[in-house]
């Protein structure tokens, strides 16, 4: 009786152990579950934030290397009316895409002596007193350049333009200050291109500040002109967060903050939910503005919450097989690996909701017909981000961007964003895509590594005469499709950012009906069960039966029979772009 009452004893002791076990265990699982989503979202944003950075510092790159130019120009530094004029004029209709205001000349004493698109009544004004022109004066390098908020009157109530002037110094001589030389931009053409689109989760949205903790763009358009200082004096945590921010710094973390509602776009006064935030300096000439990316924590908790729930009742299962079989361990670590499993799948619709936040709208060009398809694969650990962009730079010019980011982790997935807004910014300014595509090698290359590169096609089509300007970075060519398919003979490249790529580039034309259609190695790599490919004879075979449909027909089509090949089991992610040029005013010749 005694041994059987030992017996149930050690029985209960060690059953109880095992439950204080399985519970701590389930406990620590949930703390780690969020935790690591959290952070994983938190690095997410961050990469959001330095690459909205990168391309504001880049499009003011851009400018001020044609400002340098100018001024190294004989006309400019001597102030000739006649030819100094021509010059500032026919610089500025280059400039005017941009939407540059306005460019003018000052001499030493800060007189404006020659502009264009300046009313003629501000000749002769006295600028001296700009902070700008002082900065310019006081300048102690050719390459320094200098920004100053200033308010137009062609603007509306409460717009700002940012004035951007270089010194003008005889011969490069800096002891020898002749002037600067400004041009204005409206700051609502750079929020438009580059923080407006970004829209990080559900919730969340971005900030763009100034060094004066002004806000210059918030998804509450009450608060862009206010201090942010004075507007959230009821969260000190995100204040101090605010002086690492203007302080240069780049970083994340989380603090209680007002809930913003989205439908009416605007912050609460009186709720507060907690937010993770991610900040990352841009360097504008003599300014240190921050790029702010902020959500709810909810919006990465909501994606554990599904792991936590199956992990509760993995427990309650273990729990009471414990008692009631002599299978408790067997049947722990079954349960233990589906919840690994589930947690994995959570990871991945995180990279899933980000590649998504990429996809964009195609533009209505009417010369053209578009068709795009994007296909993400789950049955792989290599989370990169296939992207494209397709956006009119011209009148009658259309950029075709698709590309594709390889590599692990969330790193990958936010350099997908890093590397198309960096080629938008550049493609407005640079009408070369070989050109472009080694500048943005230059910019990203910081961000590559054995783990990570980036492969891209940019294509630059004239809608008028049907002329393709296309440059290749390690990328599939393009397929050309008429009456007859054919793989376009093409230099492909280093992928981006790897060593000091300098890339071909290749001019053909195309009339009227005809078409390209691009892609991502996905499509190439997909493989059925015999382990064969979807090759690239696979791929002109089914682009031969389809290529009479419309562009958005083939790419539903081509997607549809590699779907079919592979079984629904892609191993890459897959996107897709069909363009047929409909009209051309060359059609004929």
């Amino acid at each position: 009786m005694k041994s059987i009452k030992l017996s149930l004893s050690v029985i209960f002791v060690i059953t109880l152990i095992l439950i204080i076990v399985v519970l701590f265990l389930g406990f620590r699982s949930f703390q780690s579950t969020e935790t690591a989503i959290k952070k994983e979202f938190s690095q997410v944003q961050l990469v959001l934030a330095e690459g909205v950075a990168r391309g504001i510092e880049q499009f003011f790159e851009t400018l001020v290397d044609q400002l340098r130019s100018l001024a190294k120009l004989t006309a400019i530094q001597s102030f000739d009316l006649v030819n100094g004029k021509k010059v500032l004029d026919d610089h500025f209709e280059e400039l005017t895409d941009e939407d540059v205001n306005g460019m003018s000349l000052l001499d030493s004493r800060g007189i404006l002596r020659m502009g264009a698109n300046n009313p003629p009544s501000l000749i002769g004004t006295d600028f001296s007193f700009r902070s700008y022109f002082q900065n310019a004066k006081n300048a102690t390098s050719t390459q320094d350049f200098f920004t100053e908020f200033i308010e137009s009157p062609d603007a509306g109530k409460g717009e700002k333009e940012v004035a951007i002037s270089v010194p003008v110094f005889l011969d490069q001589q800096i002891d020898s200050f002749l002037g600067a030389l400004m041009i204005t931009v409206p700051l609502k053409k750079i929020t438009e291109l580059f923080v407006e689109p970004i829209q990080n989760s559900a919730g969340g949205n971005i900030f763009l500040l100034d060094q004066e903790f002004t806000i210059l763009w918030s998804p509450d358009k009450n608060l862009i002109g206010e201090n942010i200082m004075k507007e959230t004096d009821k969260y000190p945590e995100f204040q101090a967060m605010l002086k690492a921010m203007v302080d240069g710094e780049k970083n994340k973390g989380e603090a209680e903050f007002a809930k913003f509602n989205k439908q009416k776009e605007r912050f609460s006064k009186v709720e507060s939910v907690k937010t993770l935030f991610a900040f990352a300096p841009a360097t504008i000439g003599d300014q240190e503005w921050s790029v702010v990316t902020w959500a709810s924590a909810d919006d990465a908790l909501k994606l554990a919450k599904e792991s936590q729930n199956n992990l509760m009742a993995i427990i309650g299962s273990v729990i009471f097989i414990i008692i009631f079989s002599a299978t408790v361990t067997s049947v722990s670590v079954v349960r233990y690996e589906t919840k690994i499993k589930k947690s994995e799948e959570e990871s991945r619709r995180i990279a899933t909701i980000l590649q998504e936040s990429f996809i964009k709208t195609l533009p209505d060009i009417k010369e053209l017909d578009i068709g795009v398809g994007y296909e993400t694969a789950y049955e792989t650990e290599m989370v990169g981000g296939d992207f494209y962009d397709i956006f009119e730079i011209y009148e009658d010019e259309v950029v075709i961007l698709i590309g594709d980011v390889v590599g692990k982790g969330v790193e990958a997935t936010g350099l997908t964003e890093t590397a198309r807004s960096t080629i938008r910014a550049l493609a407005h300014d640079d009408h070369s895509p070989s050109s472009i595509l080694t500048k943005a090698s230059k910019i990203i290359g910081p961000q590559v590594g054995d783990e990570i590169f980036v492969t891209a096609l940019l294509i630059i089509l004239n809608e008028t005469s049907g002329k393709l300007k296309i440059s290749s970075a390690g990328h599939p060519p393009p397929i050309h499709f008429n009456s007859s398919v054919e793989v376009m003979e093409l230099s492909y490249g280093l992928p981006l950012g790897v060593h000091d790529s300098v890339y071909k580039e290749k001019i053909v034309d195309i009339k009227e009906n005809e078409g390209l259609l691009v892609y991502t190695d996905g499509l190439t790599d997909a493989r059925n069960d015999n382990e064969e490919f979807f090759d690239q004879g696979r791929i002109e075979d089914a682009l031969k039966s389809c290529k009479s449909l419309d562009s958005k027909s083939i790419v539903e089509k081509i997607l549809y029979q590699v779907t079919k090949f592979a079984q629904g089991k892609l191993d890459d992610d897959i996107a897709l772009i069909a363009i047929r040029l409909t009209s051309s005013n060359d059609s004929d010749s």
